[in-house]
C-alpha cells in the first residue's frame, strides 16, 4: 500500500504560478508529499485529517505575502484554489483506492 500522495500537481502548479512566497521572488521547484498511512480513510475522521494535511501541504507549497502586499496576497490566494482543485483528482483517487482494497481484504477472509 502506498503511504504517500505525492503532490506532484501542487507542486507544478504552485511554482509555475510563482506566487510571493517570500518577498524574493519566485521560488524553486520543490516536491510535496502528503503520508497517510496513518489514517483511517474509511472514516469521515481520517478523511477529515487527510484533507488538513493537504491544506497545509498547498499552503507549505503556496506561500506567503506581506501583509502589504494586495497583489501577492491575490496571487497566493488563487494559488491555493487552484492547487486545491488541482490535487482533489488525486485525493479522491487515493481515498477510493484505499477504501477499495480494504473491500478485498473482507472479501477475501
Amino acid at each position: 500500500m502506498k503511504t504517500l500522495l505525492p503532490l506532484a500537481a501542487l507542486a507544478a502548479f504552485a511554482f509555475t504560478a510563482a506566487p510571493a512566497a517570500a518577498d524574493n521572488g519566485p521560488v524553486g521547484s520543490a516536491t510535496v508529499a502528503v503520508h497517510y498511512a496513518d489514517l483511517d480513510l474509511n472514516s469521515r475522521a481520517g478523511v477529515a485529517k487527510l484533507d488538513r494535511r493537504i491544506r497545509a501541504a498547498v499552503e507549505t507549497a503556496c506561500g506567503t505575502a506581506s501583509d502589504f502586499d494586495v497583489r501577492g496576497k491575490n496571487q497566493v490566494k488563487a494559488c491555493r484554489a487552484d492547487t486545491l482543485a488541482a490535487v482533489a483528482a488525486q485525493r479522491d483517487q487515493v481515498i477510493a483506492s484505499v477504501q477499495r482494497a480494504s473491500q478485498v481484504r473482507l472479501a477475501a477472509q
